[in-house]
């Protein structure tokens, strides 16, 4: 089929629109793990500093009851998050979305 120099297929234009979308969801997911990082380390800081003291038995008690996080969630960002202070490199690869949540709490957990 011929086509007018400048001009795309519908099919073509689509495909480019997708792999497009594909990509910003790679960028935002990338984003989402450093801002999850982010998070980690303060949780780090507050759970060390024992921020949660007044009243709750531990910080991940205190982040239930704070953020809505289910207990057992909150459990693991909090272990996860203490972990990630003795591990430089796996932290360096969250810090710059290299690696997710989930990779980082398998991966503290070996």
């Amino acid at each position: 089929m011929w086509c007018h120099e400048g001009s795309t297929s519908p099919g073509l234009q689509r495909q480019a629109e997708t792999a497009a979308l594909g990509e910003a969801i790679a960028e935002l997911a990338s984003r989402i793990q450093a801002a999850t990082y982010e998070l980690l380390v303060m949780i780090r800081e507050f759970d060390e500093r024992e921020g949660w003291g007044g009243g709750f038995a531990s910080c991940a008690h205190w982040l239930n009851w704070r953020t809505g996080l289910a207990l057992g969630a909150a459990r693991e960002k909090v272990r996860v998050a203490r972990a990630l202070g003795d591990l430089p490199l796996l932290s360096a690869a969250m810090r710059r979305g290299a690696i997710s949540f989930s990779k980082a709490r398998a991966l503290t957990r070996v």
